[in-house]
C-alpha cells in the first residue's frame, strides 16, 4: 500500500512540475466557497476471519461525490459533502438454509458474493503542496480527515460451489461492531493525493484524486437467518477523475 501512494505521489508531482505555461499572476482569494463533484472507481479491500470463511476476493466498486470546499488560505481547504460508494467481495463459508440444523466443521462448501451500498458524510482538510499554487496551472495537495458512514443496504448471492448452483439470493444483515449512533453507522479515516489542472485565467479546473479509506470497525455479517455471524475489516482506495468550479 506504501508503495501505490508513493508511486502516485512520485506521478502527481511529476504532472505538476511540468507545469503548461504559468497563469498570469492574480489573487484567488476572494472567492471563499468552491463546489466540485467526482465519479471514481474503487478497488476494495475486506479481511475475513479465516476461522469461519476463506480469505475475501475483491470485485469492481465505483463511487459518486458532490463536495463543498470552504477556501481558508491559498493552500488550505476544508471538504465536506455526500458521496455514495458500492464496494463488493466474494468469500467462502457456510450456508445453512431455513429450518436446517447448523454444524459448523470447517468446509467451506459455499461462495458468498457480498456488495455494499454506502453514503459517506467526510470532513476532510486539504492542503497544497506547492508554493503559490493559486498561479500556477498544475497544483499538488494531500487529503485527510474522517467520514462517518452510513450502511444504506447490501445485498449477498450464495452458490454452492460443487455445482455452480445459486441456493440463495437476497437482502443482507450487515452492522457495525462498534457503532457510532446505530448499528448501521461507522467511522472512516480517510487520506489521499491529488492533482487539480486549473484552465488558464479560470477558477475552473479538472482533478485527479488517490483516496485511502480505512474503516474502525468491522462490519457483522449475519447470512441468512443469521447463521454466519462472520466479522469482517474493510479498507478501500479510490481512483477519481472530477470537476471543480
Amino acid at each position: 500500500m506504501r508503495t501505490v501512494f508513493l508511486l502516485c505521489f512520485v506521478f502527481l508531482y511529476a504532472a505538476a512540475d511540468a507545469r503548461l505555461p504559468q497563469r498570469t499572476p492574480y489573487s484567488r482569494m476572494d472567492k471563499r466557497v468552491a463546489f466540485s463533484t467526482s465519479g471514481m472507481g474503487l478497488m476494495s479491500f475486506f479481511k475475513t476471519d479465516d476461522r469461519h470463511s476463506s480469505p475475501a476476493n475483491p470485485r469492481t466498486g465505483f463511487g459518486l461525490n458532490a463536495r463543498t470546499e470552504f477556501i481558508f488560505t491559498e493552500e488550505f481547504r476544508i471538504f465536506t459533502g455526500l458521496e455514495f460508494l458500492s464496494q463488493a467481495c466474494t468469500f467462502n463459508t457456510y450456508y445453512f438454509a431455513t429450518g436446517h440444523s447448523t454444524y459448523y466443521d470447517k468446509v467451506f462448501d459455499y461462495t458468498h458474493g457480498l456488495r455494499t451500498y454506502e453514503v459517506h458524510l467526510p470532513v476532510v482538510f486539504r492542503l497544497g503542496l506547492m508554493r503559490n499554487e493559486s498561479d500556477l496551472n498544475n497544483a499538488v495537495y494531500m487529503l485527510g480527515g474522517w467520514a462517518m458512514k452510513y450502511q444504506l443496504a447490501a445485498r449477498s448471492r450464495v452458490e454452492k460451489i460443487t455445482t455452480g448452483e445459486e441456493v440463495w439470493k437476497g437482502k443482507a444483515t450487515l452492522d457495525f461492531e462498534n457503532w457510532f449512533i446505530r448499528p448501521s453507522i461507522g467511522n472512516v479515516l480517510v487520506g489521499g493525493l491529488g492533482l487539480d489542472h486549473r484552465f488558464n485565467h479560470s477558477d475552473e479546473s479538472v482533478f485527479f484524486e488517490v483516496i485511502y479509506r480505512y474503516g474502525l470497525s468491522r462490519y457483522i455479517y449475519s447470512g441468512n437467518v443469521d447463521t454466519n455471524d462472520l466479522v469482517i475489516k474493510n479498507a478501500s482506495l479510490s481512483f477519481a477523475v472530477g470537476f471543480r468550479m
